[in-house]
């Protein structure tokens, strides 16, 4: 299990709310 991968797409989440907002 890679953390960095899982620590990216929760930050890529955080963007794409961002972003929407």
């Amino acid at each position: 299990m890679e953390n960095a991968t899982l620590f990216r797409f929760m930050l890529n989440l955080r963007n794409v709310q961002v972003d929407n907002l």
